[in-house]
């Protein structure tokens, strides 16, 4: 592998959060470059997945494709003659030592993925569907680094209720006095001067 191979297996790998055997095991006719996704159909679990890909990651595939004289659609995207996974764990570990950085392996690729996407607010479990996680537990570990999510659930309330003040919403009670509580009748109330709405049963 070329430093081009190396520069575009770490990308492709760093933008879309793929285990190392699953980027091996990529085909050309994995690849969807009309709907901009990519399938990944040899996984850890058995349970292939189709991932959307971004911009750097497209840009990536398509760099190959142009460098490639032949792309034969069962062809290997990144294999090629002696490439093993040893091979791409010691570019790697060369990548980092030249870089100066300590204390990472080729693995760290796909954390750092989920990581940027957990502190930027992607919703869990999507961010479960992408890593390919079977299951909620084992993405858990990135709970720690969705920021407030407590506080923006609350906050949704003054979207809903159109930030209605405490008198009106006083109002709105007394308006609905003599009727079932909410809570027994299973009621939803929603926005300025709603009414409560019974939830079917």
């Amino acid at each position: 592998m070329g430093p081009l191979d190396v520069a575009h297996y770490f990308g492709v790998t760093l933008n879309t959060g793929m285990r190392l055997g699953e980027v091996m095991g990529l085909r050309w006719n994995d690849v969807d470059f009309g709907s901009g996704t990519i399938t990944v159909s040899r996984t850890k679990n058995g349970s292939g997945r189709m991932l959307p890909l971004s911009r750097a990651s497209l840009d990536a595939l398509r760099s190959r494709v142009v460098t490639k004289a032949v792309m034969n659609p069962m062809t290997y995207i990144f294999q090629g003659p002696g490439t093993r996974p040893d091979t791409i764990q010691r570019l790697f570990s060369k990548a980092l030592k030249l870089s100066g950085l300590k204390g990472f392996c080729f693995h760290s690729l796909r954390h750092t993925f989920a990581s940027h996407l957990a502190s930027n607010g992607c919703d869990i479990m999507v961010l479960k569907e992408l890593l390919g996680h079977k299951t909620l537990a084992m993405t858990l570990r990135y709970a720690h680094l969705f920021p407030d999510r407590k506080r923006k659930a609350v906050e949704m309330l003054d979207r809903v209720f159109g930030k209605v003040s405490y008198a009106e919403q006083s109002e709105l009670w007394d308006a609905t006095e003599g009727t079932a509580p909410i809570s027994s009748c299973g009621g939803a109330v929603s926005g300025r001067g709603a009414q409560v709405q019974p939830t079917p049963a």
